[in-house]
């Protein structure tokens, strides 16, 4: 191999190894777990263990961290190295050699003649401006915030070697190149999608390659089947899935991304790039020294066919996602892109819409810039101009003082904490993985522990018989430091017995735990308060809310005393469902929408009444339905919150009407019997956030005795009632997926063979 060649290899290795070190310097000396944004990985597992919870969508549908999972999953690294590892390599490590390659890529194309030339100083050149590229694009602050998670940083990391890949592929005539080039960016649903569109983009410019482009769609599917197989089993599964994206996250995204933000490939995360040097101004301005240089360069160069790619990539995805920018004070409206998702929110497209949010498009903007960045660096380092030089230094040192921040920390903010498991927290996880069944509740632990459950609500109730309590919500160990204040509470329960103790930590085992719970479905009207009163009841039921719509047939009883909830009863037991209306996706609930508003009361609302239908409205607002003519009784169920507004029902002649308003509660109820001939209506009066949940209109002729099943139910630790349904099929499609993804695998590297073996024998 030339020694040219081999000292470039050199200094690309160098740097893949370094830039780690500096960005997270923490986690690249501290070979352990760390605690990474919020949570710490489940340190009890073992290779295996680890592997098989990484192998579900959408992880399994990331190919850059499956080489990963298949080491971890042979037990040749442990998951310890495996955490280490990942943290290291996304997007840190990763983002070097794929900027590299695709910078030298295009610089070599571009002006290959110069650098045959004068192959000594060009090359070195070449190699100047393509490590310096490289290195920036690793360190920004978008790859510190997107490192969080693989399949994120994945997509930045390998973007530029996506563009790069196509272009050779394309030059090549070779589909299964392009296919393994696309499959190293399909790292989640939208890596997938955002692949799909830059592929179909990069088509603008060589349109004529059509056919390698449709030639490379068999292998691709080949390469990625075990996606699309777990898609077709589990479509239901992940379609939900991506309509509760939609619904937590479409609105957070909504007229917040100012266009100089954009352009400097910060989203959401804005607040989060803090200016170290004390001066707003100065960093603020030295931030869009590679933007000003890029295009100003762009401007005073020849142009070409890729730097027009890439400049004209970069203004569209940065207009596109925008929502204004100040011009002399001036606030000018951008807003190209909202209108069609406003649309589409309204639409059976609403629900898909979580794979086009502007925070994760913000991750594709930089790569087109750094890349057109290398162009028009390389053209001026090449001109011997001296001045050109000083000018790249300057930018360079401008991008630098810009990532500074996150870099100096070495933490990234205390984002990449280094942690140390307890050795009795340790021991408290194995002695929970060889005896524990059923949920585990843990009372001030930070660290994450076997079949850990995380009720919605307190569970420190006025009694002595939690025991029971605990059963229903499939509780079998509850965990505590030794000082905690809640040790006495557990040690004065019935059937609540101390079984571990290690001076550091206790275990108590809820000696009224069944692994199986037999018994019809009871609603708790009083949720979630109402728990209390099971303790008195002969049997141990499954207990739900009862907003969350049963099959009549398996609900045997309610707890709750007014005249709502016994209505209500029974109109589930006739499996009488609520009024259904069709309701606007909004971005603020001014009117009646099943859209939340991301702030902390709502959260704590949802987070509080799992699963419920909540609908908000926040200033005069009507619903109008046509329903069956007759006599009804009405009740209506509803949040309530401090400064609420009324909620009345009407039928055209006169009104039923209830405040929403008080402390936080769960309300069912009765407003009385009415008449309705055909038109129902709904009102909202009050200019304050209220949060509605259903009305029932109950025939005044149901009747009162039924058949009642029992239900079987497990527990189920990421259930928020602690218990599932268990699934009846047993059928996994991920080890067929699998398999069938590895066969399919070979068979296209057979297939490329076969390819070079023949042209051989042409030439």
């Amino acid at each position: 191999m030339n020694r040219k060649i081999l000292i470039e290899l050199a200094l690309v290795v160098i740097l893949t190894i370094i830039t780690p070190i500096i960005a997270i310097r923490d986690v690249a000396f501290h070979v352990g777990f760390i605690y990474q944004r919020d949570s710490i990985p489940p340190f009890y597992l073992n290779s295996w263990q680890t592997a098989e919870s990484y192998l579900s969508f959408p992880a399994i549908m990331d190919n850059s961290l499956i080489p990963l999972l298949l080491l971890l999953y042979f037990n040749v690294i442990s998951p310890m190295i495996f955490y280490w590892i990942q943290y290291l390599l996304f997007p840190f490590a990763l983002a070097v050699p794929s900027m590299y390659w695709a910078s030298r890529h295009f610089i070599k194309k571009i002006y290959n003649t110069k650098i045959k030339e004068d192959i000594g100083s060009n090359y070195y050149k070449l190699i100047s401006v393509s490590l310096t590229t490289a290195f920036l694009y690793a360190i920004t602050p978008t790859a510190f915030y997107f490192s969080h998670w693989s399949d994120y940083a994945g997509f930045y990391a390998f973007m530029p070697a996506l563009i790069a890949g196509i272009d050779y592929s394309l030059d090549k005539r070779n589909p299964i190149l392009l296919a393994l080039f696309e499959s190293l960016t399909t790292t989640d649903p939208r890596g997938f999608v955002f692949t799909f569109l830059i592929t179909l983009t990069f088509l603008f410019l060589r349109w004529k390659e059509f056919k390698t482009l449709f030639l490379s769609i068999p292998y691709y599917l080949l390469i990625n089947i075990r996606t699309f197989i777990l898609l077709f089993f589990n479509f239901n599964q992940y379609n939900s899935i991506g309509q509760g994206i939609s619904e937590i996250q479409l609105w957070l995204n909504y007229y917040t991304f100012p266009l100089l933000d954009s352009l400097r490939g910060l989203g959401l995360f804005r607040p989060l790039v803090p200016f170290y040097l004390g001066n707003a101004e100065l960093e603020y301005i030295l931030s869009f020294a590679i933007i000003e240089f890029s295009l100003l360069g762009y401007i005073f160069t020849k142009k070409n066919r890729f730097s027009n790619y890439f400049i004209a990539l970069y203004l569209f995805l940065s207009f596109f996602i925008s929502s204004y920018f100040v011009f002399f004070n001036k606030i000018i409206t951008l807003n190209i892109s909202y209108p069609v998702w406003g649309y589409l929110a309204n639409t059976w497209a609403y629900k898909y819409l979580w794979l086009f949010l502007p925070t994760y498009i913000s991750e594709m903007i930089l790569c087109p810039l750094f890349l057109l960045f290398s162009l028009v660096a390389y053209n001026f380092v090449v001109t011997n101009n001296k001045i050109a030089p000083l000018l790249i230094v300057f930018v360079t040192i401008s991008q630098l003082t810009f990532s500074s921040p996150a870099i100096i920390t070495g933490n990234y903010f205390g984002w990449y904490d280094p942690v140390k498991i307890p050795e009795p927290l340790n021991q408290v996880a194995q002695y929970l993985l060889k005896h524990s069944q059923g949920n585990v509740l843990a009372f001030n632990i930070s660290y994450p522990l076997p079949n850990e459950y995380s009720p919605p609500f307190s569970l420190i109730f006025n009694t002595t018989k939690i025991a029971k309590i605990l059963n229903t919500l499939g509780v079998e160990y509850v965990v505590l430091p030794e000082n905690n204040s809640v040790v006495k509470y557990f040690e004065s329960q019935d059937n609540m017995s101390l079984v571990f103790n290690n001076t550091y930590y206790l275990i108590f085992r809820n000696q009224d735990f069944t692994y199986y719970l037999n018994s019809p479905i009871y609603l708790i009207f009083n949720y979630p308060e109402g728990l209390q009163e099971i303790i008195d009841m002969n049997l141990t039921p499954n207990v739900l809310p009862p907003y969350l719509l049963v099959n009549g047939s398996y609900v045997g009883g309610y707890i709750g005393n007014t005249t709502a909830d016994e209505l209500v009863f029974y109109a589930i037991k006739n499996n009488i469902a609520p009024l259904h209306f069709r309701l606007e996706h909004l971005d603020f609930p001014s009117n009646f929408t099943d859209t939340i508003d991301l702030n902390v009361y709502d959260i704590g609302i949802t987070n509080t009444y799992v699963n419920a239908p909540i609908i908000s409205v926040s200033s005069p607002s009507l619903l109008h339905k046509e329903i069956k003519e007759g006599y009804y009784y009405v009740v209506i169920s509803f949040v309530s919150y401090p400064g609420s507004g009324d909620f009345v029902v009407g039928n055209g002649t006169y009104n039923l009407s209830i405040s929403a308003s008080g402390k936080v509660s769960l309300n069912f109820t009765y407003l009385g019997k009415m008449y309705f001939s055909k038109n129902f209506y709904l009102y909202y009066v009050g200019h304050n956030i209220a949060y509605f949940l259903n009305i029932w209109l109950i025939p005044i002729t149901i009747k009162g005795s039924y058949v009642t099943k029992n239900i079987t139910t497990i527990p189920y630790p990421y259930s928020p009632f602690g218990r599932v349904i268990p699934n009846q099929n047993e059928f996994n499609p991920t080890t067929i997926a699998l398999i069938t993804n590895t066969l399919s695998f070979f068979l296209v590297i057979f297939i490329s063979l076969l390819n070079r073996i023949r042209a051989k024998r042409l030439t």
